[in-house]
């Protein structure tokens, strides 16, 4: 199977961590304004527990995808869904949407065999997505 290992030259590459103190700046900013006061680290730690594994998850697929680069993945998952052009789009999107909303390997594999879905074709996926390997520390930690 052939990975792309370069970013075509019309995608930017983008940090997952930049964008993340972006998001959780704004979350301070606005739960702050509700509060009427700064809530400075106590902000930051609620952004990070409630929002950061969707918000990287998010990130993971959009690279997956190849809709945009993120530095902080491995390059050979970048675009990895033009190497399965083979398998149902609707397969993948399924797939992605467990990954983006914090489905682990498992959880994936179970869900594809009570759907009764081509399990060899979940777990080919799986093992190109390489998940665990994927896996990003939130900021505030």
């Amino acid at each position: 199977m052939n990975f792309p290992t370069a970013v075509e030259s019309s995608k930017a590459e983008l940090s997952v961590y930049e964008q993340a103190e972006k998001a959780c700046q704004e979350h301070k900013w606005l739960e702050s304004e509700k509060a009427g006061r700064d809530l400075g680290d106590e902000a930051v730690r609620n952004w990070s527990r409630s929002h950061w594994l969707r918000f990287y998850r998010w990130r993971f697929v959009q690279h997956l995808r190849g809709d945009v680069y993120f530095r902080e993945f491995h390059p050979r998952s970048f675009a990895i869904v033009s190497n399965y052009h083979k398998l149902s789009r609707d397969l993948l999107e399924e797939i992605f949407n467990h990954v983006r909303d914090g489905g682990e390997n498992l959880d994936i594999i179970c869900w594809a065999q009570n759907q009764t879905l081509p399990t060899d074709q979940v777990i080919e996926i799986l093992e190109a997505i390489d998940i665990n390997h994927q896996r990003l520390i939130p900021p505030a930690e």
